[in-house]
């Protein structure tokens, strides 16, 4: 958990989750099954998280928790693997998100996930440079006193 106060002297705290979900579901069961062990690996995740679906508008005068979760979550089937659809229903989308590949020119096996208070401002995108890694970083900037 990190916390701190705007420049306007609003207090923020954000809670952070760093994942690497499953990528070996074993030889014999790689077609048949390949997905469903991230998909309980995020079913899992969402319930440690304690993390429901997102409710879409958060009331007024409310203050939301915010959470963002990112990580490499080998989803080698492509954008439309459970886990991500799993994680997508209880995360909103960004307003702004790159698209791009993470990994080998065409996996986007990178990702990240925020639930943000009203008015937070945010930009994700992924970084131009793999710093020695075989996956290129996804990375925010959160402004917790844009509003």
């Amino acid at each position: 958990v990190l916390d701190g106060v705007t420049h306007r002297g609003r207090r923020w705290q954000l809670r952070v989750a760093s994942v690497h979900l499953e990528n070996r579901p074993g030889a014999r069961r790689l077609w048949v099954r390949a997905g469903a062990a991230r998909s309980r690996q995020a079913a899992a995740l969402l319930e440690a998280l304690d993390v429901g679906p997102w409710p879409g508008v958060q009331p007024a005068g409310e203050r939301a928790d915010a959470l963002v979760v990112g990580g490499d979550f080998n989803t080698w089937l492509g954008g439309r693997e459970d886990a991500l659809d799993r994680l997508r229903a209880a995360f909103p989308a960004w307003s702004s998100e790159d698209r791009r590949a993470t990994m080998r020119g065409w996996l986007r096996l990178d990702h990240l996930f925020a639930r943000l208070p009203r008015g937070t401002g945010a930009v994700h995108r992924r970084l131009d440079h793999r710093y020695g890694s075989d996956h290129y970083p996804v990375v925010a900037a959160l402004d917790f006193g844009a509003q």
